[in-house]
């Protein structure tokens, strides 16, 4: 797990959101020191709107397991066909037997179902 401290202490008010590229969820940190954390355990945030903080593992293309929303501009929309994969062998819609592809095999061997 990594921890990335994205934002100094603000005096405005942020919506502190983020979408999981694992299991596609999207969570909220309302208040400082408000932890919060994906049900697949990927990501969390903190920090409400005074900070925001992200507890993440990283995909096995090396990019971290979420994206922000930002309200300004909209979230990110992008999630390739093996992230989808892998968020539905999670939610137990695929058997784990029937995943060939290596990058799926190997982004669930990271999260800890292989």
């Amino acid at each position: 797990m990594e921890t990335r401290d994205m934002d100094p202490i603000r005096t405005t008010p942020i919506r502190n959101r983020c979408r999981c590229l694992v299991c596609g969820d999207v969570i909220e940190s309302r208040y400082g020191h408000d932890f919060v954390r994906f049900g697949c355990g990927a990501t969390a945030a903190d920090g409400g709107p005074a900070y925001v903080r992200r507890v993440f593992t990283r995909l096995a293309d090396g990019r971290p397991s979420y994206i922000d929303i930002d309200d300004a501009d909209g979230e990110n929309p992008y999630r390739d066909d093996v992230e989808r994969l892998v968020a539905r062998v999670m939610r137990g819609e695929v058997p784990l037997a029937r995943v060939d592809d290596p990058r799926a095999r190997d982004m669930l061997q990271q999260l800890g179902f292989l």
